[in-house]
């Protein structure tokens, strides 16, 4: 049999992902320690002006996404929530399997990055993305999750999805960007607050 040239590698889609996020609280009393589980999906920010301030935040990001958790609160603590949506930010190098994964605080249209994992690994076969971190807040809380990105079921859709999710390199930065396409695009809207204490600046 003739292999049929005309057949494409599959690819995944930037344009959206879905998220197992594990939360574990060790709090100050230790009668309140706990763990909880979120579903996060994220999809990409089509707002210009939210797109162009992220940008602004994060020149490094490959992709911005408005993420929405299934739950508020964090074992259900009030003193413990998880605003959603929220915003996130990608870096991932196809090379080296890393990634990087930021979240944002919003205020006034104005964005402010907060690292969550710098040490992330990204996987460009499965299209996974695994993160971890911590931040101490009435006690310490760790998370951590793995991001999956689907099958791009339209290969001609993907310079739409992606493009409007990608900034483009400058020629001395090592980060490469893993997705085609490249300029200024839309943008990819909000996530959670983690990786700072309520209230710091």
């Amino acid at each position: 049999m003739i292999p049929d040239s005309g057949a494409s590698a599959p690819e995944p889609d930037f344009g959206r992902y879905t998220s197992q996020v594990h939360f574990e609280l060790d709090t100050w009393p230790d009668d309140y320690d706990c763990e909880d589980d979120m579903v996060e999906t994220g999809t990409t920010v089509d707002d210009e002006d939210d797109l162009a301030a992220l940008q602004d935040a994060c020149a490094l990001c490959d992709h911005f996404y408005v993420a929405e958790l299934d739950g508020e609160n964090i074992c259900d603590y009030q003193t413990h929530p998880v605003p959603s949506p929220d915003y996130r930010g990608l870096v991932l190098d196809d090379d080296k399997g890393v990634a990087q994964v930021y979240r944002f605080d919003e205020s006034d249209g104005s964005f402010s990055e907060d690292l969550l994992d710098a040490n992330g690994t990204w996987d460009s076969e499965t299209w996974i993305v695994t993160f971890s971190g911590e931040y101490r807040f009435l006690g310490d809380v760790s998370f951590s999750g793995e991001l999956q990105f689907p099958e791009l079921e339209d290969q001609g859709a993907l310079s739409r999805r992606v493009r409007g999710c990608v900034r483009a390199r400058s020629p001395g930065l090592s980060v490469r960007r893993s997705s085609p396409g490249s300029g200024r695009g839309r943008s990819c809207r909000r996530p959670l607050r983690w990786g700072r204490s309520p209230g710091s600046s």
